[in-house]
């Protein structure tokens, strides 16, 4: 990590060693979301104007203080360091329930996790996400034709949620039908500060996933599931328990983040119709790299805590074990010192970022991800005319783990 060292312990709390300017809040985090500014016009060209690293006491929810790392160089040297940084328990998700195991591969670092993304790759493989191309793009089509004749939408409850969703539950094997209900545990764990609620919604979808693995242990299927129970590698199976702490990974890796993505982008667009305009004149620019600067300025996801397992300095900071730290991929993503005129959409700029995390813990679903975008933004140029927003109030939003627009009104 630039600037890493070894330190000695100074025995005192963040917060009391610190000078004022290194503690702020994290304006990112799930209670600043109530009519907050745009992050990503207002918010994170903001928090680049502060220090490097600062220590939040609320990290992304209150009683979660974490040191914050804003840097593109930073975040992808902490992406790679695992000798000062685990991911053990960094969501605390199964010690809702009382296990102290680990979601896997998310909380399980190498050299174990090498293991489990291996024998993850081939349900997530870019030519099985390719063999699924036709199905999106007959689901992105069918959702569209819903409301192209109306000349408007709200385009989160018509198209942002459902696209992903449908698709992600039929990979998965679980029944789209029951699609309202899975929606609505993943948005009340992402929304709610009351410990037994999530933990009760945990309970209930931890049993709803022992469930369906039973079930495709007799009777198996052309999907996700089922290769958790019945594929091997390297001699072996995953166990009831390892099957069901992925499973629930892929659950909220799989219904928030495209959701959230979609409805950035799309918002960009109808605010931006010189971008729309070129991108109808010119779609196959969405293939030769606008896909990934939207991408790129819009990232959603703040990636899930560290745990520092060493002492480490930073800006002469002391940096404790035990102590967390979160990495903000959105504002990595904007970073002056990584990409010229961050805050501005280049469509033609194909940058590299850390949108889908970097390193050993890249998003397995990077694949289907990337797909879905740009199926969705070529088939909504394709078959409406330019949309815009319906008026410009400020939006609702949602900070925290994830970024999202709650709702979008478009018109065309």
């Amino acid at each position: 990590m630039p600037g890493i060292e070894h330190a000695g312990s100074s025995a005192a709390p963040p917060a009391e060693r610190l000078p004022p300017e290194r503690i702020r809040q994290y304006e990112l985090s799930l209670t600043q979301s109530a009519g907050a500014d745009d992050p990503f016009d207002v918010i994170i060209p903001r928090l680049h104007e502060g220090p490097e690293v600062f220590w939040s006491p609320e990290g992304l929810r209150p009683g979660e203080g974490a040191w914050i790392f804003r840097r593109d160089e930073d975040v992808r040297a902490i992406f790679l360091d695992y000798e000062h940084f685990s991911t053990a328990a960094i969501s605390g998700v199964l010690q809702l329930i009382g296990s102290d195991a680990n979601l896997i591969p998310t909380e399980i670092d190498p050299p174990d996790h090498t293991w489990y993304r291996a024998f993850l790759n081939p349900a997530f493989s870019p030519n099985r996400m390719a063999s699924l191309e036709g199905m999106v793009e007959r689901e992105v089509e069918r959702l569209i034709d819903r409301f192209r004749a109306d000349g408007g939408c709200e385009f989160v409850a018509d198209f942002a949620i459902p696209l992903p969703v449908a698709i992600f539950l039929r990979l998965l094997g679980l029944p789209v039908e029951e699609m309202d209900t899975y929606v609505g545990w993943e948005k009340t764990m992402m929304t709610t500060l009351d410990v037994d609620v999530r933990r009760k919604i945990v309970h209930l979808l931890h049993r709803c996933l022992m469930d369906a693995l039973e079930e495709r242990a007799a009777n198996p299927r052309d999907d996700v599931l089922s290769h958790l129970v019945h594929a091997e590698f390297r001699g072996r199976r995953l166990t009831p328990e390892e099957r069901v702490n992925c499973a629930l990974v892929l659950y909220f890796a799989g219904l928030d983040t495209v959701t959230s993505t979609l409805g950035w982008q799309v918002k960009y667009l109808a605010e931006h119709t010189e971008d729309q305009q070129r991108l109808r004149r010119d779609p196959a620019l969405l293939a030769d790299g606008a896909m990934e600067e939207l991408q790129r300025a819009f990232t959603p996801v703040n990636v899930p805590r560290r745990c520092v397992k060493r002492y480490v300095t930073r800006e002469g900071i002391t940096i404790e074990p035990g102590e967390k730290v979160l990495m903000s991929t959105p504002a990595a993503a904007r970073d002056p010192e990584a990409y010229d005129n961050p805050n501005k959409v280049i469509l033609d700029r194909n940058p590299t970022a850390v949108t889908f995390a970097y390193g050993a813990h890249r998003c397995l679903g990077s694949h289907l991800a990337r797909r879905e975008l740009r199926i969705s933004i070529e088939k909504l140029l394709e078959r409406l005319p330019v949309f815009t927003r319906t008026n410009s109030d400020r939006l609702p939003m949602r900070f925290g783990n994830v970024l999202s627009v709650e709702k979008l009104p478009l018109q065309w």
